[in-house]
């Protein structure tokens, strides 16, 4: 496998002030994977054998700017024409006593001792600019994983999983994201560690969860996690290993959709309960909600009709009937009667009619309960018949109104 890597000038500035220095440098890890996979970068880390104070001294000495965001483990962020390069310190962890940051960790000359204490081959490689081309460092045969489509863990796969177990599913999210097979023994032990994501933040179980469902095929990865042993630390609240199937055919930049596919048959307490468990924002939590509480409805293709789902659901309309359908419900007809009315700019709120509380008071009507009544009843006029929403209209109904009462 060739590789291209199309290393932007900022990244290069910061290779060069290090190497001008006198230091190894490297980028490593996602963004070599990334580059031999022919995909550009989204993010590029470099390891030194530069200390942190001596990353800061090249990168002044080079005229760029830094901050000591990670100096703990050995991290310096080099501020290149406006954009963040992360430097760490080839280094060596110790004990992971909570599961995801290393107590402490002790700098090595070595850069092939750094790379053997990453999660995966495929992220373990480093490379470097030479006069013709690029030095690749790959101790761990990254390289020829990746050719075979195979994950796999550095070294002693127990070991890996138990400094951080968020790594079990941060190989299930590689493996449906790239379409790779996990290796036995990395398998096996994702099954006997399965426990330590006990131990996990729910944040950071949530943000691997959401990754894992933005990848090409969120099925396997369901089928993967209930075979380890995960679903049951990932989902403790609801089964999902009969509703993932179908979840592919959704689309892979609506991960909240997809989960509200995988919670489609599970009770209403469970859904409450999973997205609480997650840690989910407000937002997010009310979507998956919001999407679920259609499911049960009996639906009716008549303008009306749309206009009283825009009122409920809002901007969850749409998506709502789009999960019913992926679930094999025949909603397309009343999508197109929301859009429809969405397009026509149809009034579903009081805040959509074509006056407010100071037209009614000229002509009469108090404010207080009584305007709150007239502006409600407006609204449900114009839910039946929007072509009463006109000003003129609405304050003769009101003027109306107020006389009968």
């Amino acid at each position: 496998m060739s590789i291209q890597i199309p290393c932007p000038p900022y990244v290069y500035a910061v290779l060069n002030a290090l190497h001008a220095a006198g230091h190894q440098a490297y980028i490593v890890g996602g963004c070599v994977r990334d580059c031999f996979l022919g995909k550009v970068p989204k993010d590029w880390d470099v390891t030194t054998s530069a200390l942190p104070e001596q990353t800061e001294a090249a990168a002044l000495a080079a005229g760029l700017k830094t901050y000591r965001t990670g100096i703990k483990h050995g991290t310096i962020s080099v501020l290149s024409d406006g954009v963040t390069v992360e430097c760490t310190t080839y280094r060596i962890d110790g004990d992971y006593k909570d599961s995801r940051h290393p107590e402490s960790v002790r700098f090595t000359p070595s850069l092939t001792e750094d790379l053997a204490r990453r999660d995966f081959t495929i992220n373990a490689m480093a490379a470097t600019p030479v006069k013709d081309g690029w030095e690749i460092i790959d101790p761990f045969d990254g390289r020829a994983d990746l050719d075979a489509g195979i994950i796999r863990c550095v070294g002693n796969p127990i070991k890996r999983f138990g400094e951080d177990a968020l790594r079990i599913l941060r190989g299930v999210r590689f493996a449906t994201r790239l379409g790779f097979a996990i290796e036995s023994k990395t398998c096996n032990a994702m099954y006997a560690s399965a426990g330590g994501l006990k131990n996990i933040s729910r944040e950071r179980v949530r943000e691997e969860l959401m990754g894992i469902l933005q990848s090409s095929d969120p099925e396997k990865a369901v089928k993967i996690m209930k075979k380890y042993g995960l679903l049951k630390y990932v989902f403790p609240h609801a089964d999902v290993s009969a509703a993932s199937k179908g979840v592919n055919s959704l689309p892979a930049d609506a991960p909240l959709l997809r989960l509200a596919y995988l919670l489609y048959d599970a009770s209403d307490e469970a859904v409450h309960a999973t997205t609480n468990d997650l840690k989910m924002s407000g937002a997010d939590a009310r979507y998956v909600r919001v999407l679920l509480t259609l499911r049960g409805e009996r639906l009716e293709n008549t303008p009306l009709f749309a206009r009283e789902m825009i009122a409920l659901y809002g901007e969850y309309t749409l998506p709502a009937l789009s999960l019913r359908a992926y679930k094999g419900d025949d909603t397309s007809a009343l999508a197109q009667t929301v859009q429809q009315q969405l397009d026509a700019g149809v009034c579903v709120k009081i805040a959509d009619l074509a006056v407010n509380g100071a037209d009614l008071a000229t002509v009469g009507i108090p404010k207080g309960r009584e305007m709150g009544n007239v502006l409600n009843t407006l609204l449900a006029k114009v839910m039946k018949d929007p072509d009463l929403n006109t000003k003129d209209a609405l304050l003769d109904l009101a003027k109306q109104m107020y006389k009968e009462h």
